[in-house]
């Protein structure tokens, strides 16, 4: 299994929460992390806050990191999915080994160009996944259901 999925499934056992209903509680995984020193912060980018005022209109979410922790920024004004993925895209960012104090922003790493082969960006897309939809029981779950279209839908709608 890939490191980030591991790190996603170490991350939920931790917490208590690899094997609760799903989807993933977003709020007991933030109180999880709050003990890290991870807080989550809301912005919409017409009134976005001075640290991330510059870049509010370009990214989804921008991680900041303080003195004890860091601040995860996430657009509001998204759809809830792509607030999810983008939460949990954040989170792997703190949480990955060889990710914290990177400047994204700084290596072009923008909504503006969504699809970056940029292996750090690409690590963390693999971790919300695996976030979202812990890889041991996503297999287990598709291996109950017939190939089609109509599974993609109820798998959609559990994760």
């Amino acid at each position: 299994m890939m490191d980030e999925f591991v790190a996603a499934e170490n991350l939920l056992n931790k917490a208590g929460l690899l094997e609760v209903k799903l989807p993933i509680p977003l709020d007991r995984v933030m109180e999880y992390l709050a003990k890290d020193g991870l807080k989550l912060r809301y912005y919409d980018p017409k009134q976005a806050p001075e640290p991330i005022k510059s870049v509010a209109h370009s990214v989804d979410e921008v991680l900041v990191y303080q003195e004890e922790g860091a601040l995860l920024f996430v657009n509001e004004t998204r759809p809830l999915t792509r607030q999810r993925f983008s939460i949990f895209h954040g989170i792997g960012r703190f949480i990955m080994p060889g990710h914290r104090g990177l400047n994204y922003l700084a290596r072009g790493c923008t909504t503006l160009n969504p699809l970056t082969r940029k292996p750090y960006e690409r690590q963390a897309d693999r971790f919300a996944a695996a976030l979202n939809m812990p890889p041991s029981r996503f297999r287990h779950h598709m291996a109950l259901l017939p190939f089609g279209m109509q599974t993609v839908e109820k798998l959609a709608k559990r994760y």
